[in-house]
Order: C-alpha cells, then structure tokens, then sequence
C-alpha cells in the first residue's frame, strides 16, 4: 500500500496467506510512520490485531515482536536526479521503499522499526541489522530476523525521515554475513531484508555466505531482496542482488520478495513451496531448491535457471495472476553450459513465456526442452494461446493451435492474438 503523509489507515484485520507480502510505503522521504494522529505522520491503525502473526519477545528495545510478512518504510533520501530521466528516477527510488519490519504500537498501531529498535551485531533473540562489511557467526545462535544494510528512522518527530540528510557513501560497500562451517544462524520470524542503500559509483552487494547453515525450521523463509545505490556520475538509482552462498533449511518453504535478485548459489535442503512475488529468483546450484517441488510465480516475479544447471526433477512451476509481462522460466547460461528443468511448466494465465527459445535471433544459449514433461494451461482461457513455432521434436504440443509469436532479444513471447 501507498500512502501520503499526514494519512492514517483504518484496517479492520489483517489475515495472511502462505506466499503473501504485504508493504506500507510512504514515497516522502521526510515524512514520518507515527502513533501521532497530527503532523506530518502516516498511520496505520489495526482495529483488530488478532490476524497478525506476531513473533518476538517484545520485553525490550530491540526484540519487539513483528509481523510475519508484512514490512514497510519511507523511501530514500531523494538526491540529485539526471534532469533528462527525472520521472524514471523518481519512480525507481520509490522502489527502494518499505524495507523494515513492523511492529504493533499502542496497541494496534502497526509501524515500521526505527534504527534504534535494531540490535547491530548478532544476539540471540534480536532483531538484528547488519551495516559492517564482514560478520563471522562462529557459533550456532537464534535471532528473530535478519536486516542487511544501512539504516534510517520511519517514526522521528520531525526533521528528516532518515537519520542523514544526504545517502551515506557507500562505494564498494559489500555487507557480508559469513557462517562457519560447524554454525547453525535460525531465524525465528522466518524474515530477511536485503536493503542496503547509499551513494556509489561502483555498486553495493549483500552476502550470506560460508559453510554453515542458514536455518527457517518449521516456518515460512521469506526473503525480500530490495537493495541497491544512488549512482552519481549519471544520477541514476541501481539496484543491487542478496546472494545466498549457505545452505538454506527449513520445512515451510520459501517466499522472494523485493524487486532486486535473489541468487540461490548452494545445495538447499529445505522443503514446502517455493514463491515468486516480486523480482527475480535466480537458482545457481543443482539443488538450489531443495527438496522443494513448487514453485508458484505470481505478481511481479520471475523465476531464472543459471549456470548449467538441472534443476526442479519432479517438480512444477505454476504461473498464477501476474502483472504484467513476467518471466516464469528463463535461462541463462555460459559458454557452453546447458540448463535443464525437467519437471512440469502450468499456466493459469494469458500469456506463456519460455525463455530462452531456439529462434536465433534471441542470442541466447541452449536450454534442454525435451525433459519437460508438460506444458499446459489448467484452465484455458475463451481466446486463442499462442505458443513458441520452434518446438523441438520431444516437446508435447500446446494445448492450442499456435497462431502468433514473436521474438526479442532476451526472451520468446507469445501472447494471443488481438492489439
């Protein structure tokens, strides 16, 4: 939800879903989230709490209990634009908002965290923010969430909405959590933000890497990759990827949020369904998915296979409502390398995209289409679908009679017919 300053939201409950996110952004960087009802505040009011899943002791500053799924914020200092892209930049620092957790205040007020209600080093139980370039977990420990990046107030009493007037320089800042090999790090509420946000030239990152284990246990894992840098040179707004290089464990799943990528780089052991919400899911590693056998892409997300890997044996990908042109699957590969999903590929949806394709105006590199076991709509729309015209021989033949396609550089679209 978008809102404006000096607003208060009146929701009645709120109840959440597996695979849900639910953001409050306030697009003022000056403005503030609030339990005043004057000034120059937005509030959002729960009239009744009970829906939400709250996790956390809240017995202190720093391990308030916060809401599974929902998150919020104010967007980022707005610097210096490029004049000639203004409207552009504008829009992409909105995209930068909502990256705190919330909590319940006075009762049934639901705001974002300020950065003084974050612990800044790991402790167990806490809701912990991680700036430093380089973390080590030595020893196994429980916290309640995880939040990468530099930090910023959503709740002042005036002045600027963060805690600098300008973006902190940030160049060649990468903000590393590193997990020994012989350490477990469990997250209590299931909930990490990947939202580091400066001013580079040269780009920023967040890892979490390391031998160890990075541990959900029987709840959802939801990830929000939504970090990036304002870029001086041409006053443009860049985001930035999380990369998980540890193995991720768990049996509820996994939930990507955020616009930026989220790159799966281990050998994951979790299971449950995996969601696409937002942004892409990038799966680097043969097991990338664990033991996970569905995949859900809807909204904003898409779903990408990497470096000449075989993934999803057994498994589904289903499309659901998306909002706009989505890449359910993509390819992307080296030299070389072949990436192979052998599993199922459904659509509930209009449009069907299968990327890469082997037209060769695509310029892409070979995808194994033949170990898919089906591509199919579980339920067809009233009007023509259209389907990829260079099916290799293996490939069960679409649903319906293909009468359109076209090809771009990145990517194969098919769509049905109409303007």
């Amino acid at each position: 939800m978008d809102l404006n300053q000096s607003l208060t939201l009146t929701i009645g409950n709120i109840s959440r879903s597996e695979g849900a996110v639910l953001k409050f952004r306030s697009f003022d960087s000056t403005s503030t989230f609030s339990t005043n009802s004057i000034g120059d505040s937005v509030r959002v009011v729960v009239n009744n709490p009970a829906g939400l899943a709250l996790v956390g002791a809240g017995t202190g500053l720093t391990d308030k209990a916060i809401a599974r799924g929902i998150f919020g914020g104010i967007a980022p200092y707005a610097s210096d634009f490029r004049v000639s892209d203004y409207l552009s930049q504008e829009r992409n620092r909105q995209q930068f908002t909502g990256t705190h957790f919330m909590t319940l205040d006075a009762g049934n007020i639901l705001r974002p965290l300020n950065s003084n209600e974050y612990a800044t080093s790991l402790i167990a139980g806490q809701n912990v923010n991680l700036s430093e370039m380089y973390t080590v977990a030595r020893n196994s420990i429980s916290i309640n969430a995880l939040r990468l990046g530099n930090l910023q107030n959503n709740n002042q009493t005036g002045g600027f909405g963060q805690d600098q007037s300008t973006l902190v320089d940030q160049e060649n800042t990468t903000v590393t959590l590193a997990i020994d090999s012989e350490a477990t790090v469990s997250i209590e509420s299931g909930m990490i933000i990947a939202a580091s946000m400066g001013s580079a030239n040269n780009g920023t990152g967040m890892v979490i890497q390391g031998g160890g284990t990075l541990d959900f246990g029987a709840n959802e894992a939801i990830i929000q990759s939504n970090g990036g840098f304002f870029r001086p040179t041409d006053g443009t707004y860049q985001g930035s990827s999380l990369e998980i290089r540890t193995r991720i464990a768990g049996t509820g799943g996994l939930s990507k949020t955020g616009f930026q990528n989220l790159l799966l780089e281990s050998a994951n052991t979790y299971s449950g369904n995996t969601y696409v919400s937002e942004g892409s899911l990038i799966a680097l590693n043969n097991q990338a998915l664990g033991n996970s056998k569905q995949v859900y892409v809807d909204a904003l997300g898409n779903f990408i296979i990497a470096g000449g890997t075989n993934q999803g044996a057994g498994s589904k990908i289903t499309a659901r409502v998306l909002s706009g042109d989505q890449i359910v699957l993509r390819s992307l590969s080296g030299s070389g390398q072949v990436n192979t999903w052998p599993g199922t590929l459904k659509s509930t949806t209009w449009m069907l995209w299968a990327t890469p394709c082997s037209f060769p105006a695509c310029g892409q590199r070979a995808t194994r289409y033949s170990g898919w076991k089906e591509i199919s709509l579980e339920e067809p729309p009233p009007l023509p679908m259209t389907s990829t015209s260079a099916t290799p021989a293996s490939f069960p033949p679409p649903p319906i009679k293909p009468t359109t396609s076209s090809c771009y550089t990145d990517r194969c679209a098919t769509r049905p017919p109409g303007p």
